[in-house]
């Protein structure tokens, strides 16, 4: 392999180790046969098989600072954004995934005004007028409006797993409001992924 590894795309750090992705095992062309966490070559792991999975489903997981841990049964490896620069443009270059898990609290600011407003008055009511950075109610905010240009989008299954119980509220609402409108299930559930978070 000789392209330059990029952080997140090719792998992530855990507790100091290097935990290769998906997309690194895949740009490597076969299976080295070490049970890689991420492995998306057929079972048994065997070094040099080349089959890929197949008819996996896709995950997005947005999130500017927690790197999932686990793939889920049927589903790809996760693929992670860290704003709304990077939810956007995913979502335009791949379309809208199988499964969605939202943050809320995209950049210091957020995190800051949630603490800053609890010790003040006990409780949040964030201004999003205010925020300079977007926050993962945006994104749902744009996902929205990205469906109703676009009749034939669907949005699929999503989860929040943000540790703002206010921010993880108001997303949950808003697109399970939507689906409401739009006669889909309100399938949208507030539940977290097993995860890591990495020194910075």
């Amino acid at each position: 392999m000789s392209h330059q590894l990029e952080k997140y795309k090719d792998y992530y750090l855990e507790n100091d180790r290097v935990i290769f992705t998906a997309a690194f095992h895949i740009n490597r062309g076969s299976c080295c046969g070490s049970g890689c966490r991420h492995c998306p070559y057929t079972k048994p792991h065997t070094r040099g098989n080349i089959k890929i999975l197949e008819n996996m489903k896709t995950a997005l997981y947005l999130d500017d600072v927690r790197t999932p841990t686990d793939t889920i049964p049927g589903y790809e490896p996760w693929n992670v954004v860290r704003n709304y620069e990077e939810f956007t443009s995913w979502i335009l270059v791949n379309g809208i995934p199988d499964l969605i898990s939202f943050d809320h609290d995209l950049a210091e600011e957020h995190v800051n005004d949630y603490f800053s407003q609890l010790a003040s008055q006990g409780y949040q009511h964030p201004d999003y007028d205010k925020y300079a950075e977007k926050t993962g109610l945006d994104c749902a905010k744009w996902l929205v409006d990205l469906v109703q240009a676009n009749p034939k989008l669907v949005i699929k299954a999503c989860s929040v797993h943000s540790h703002n119980p206010v921010g993880a509220n108001n997303i949950h609402s808003f697109i399970n409001g939507f689906k409401k409108h739009m006669g889909w299930a309100e399938d949208c559930y507030i539940g977290k992924h097993p995860f890591t978070v990495e020194n910075k």
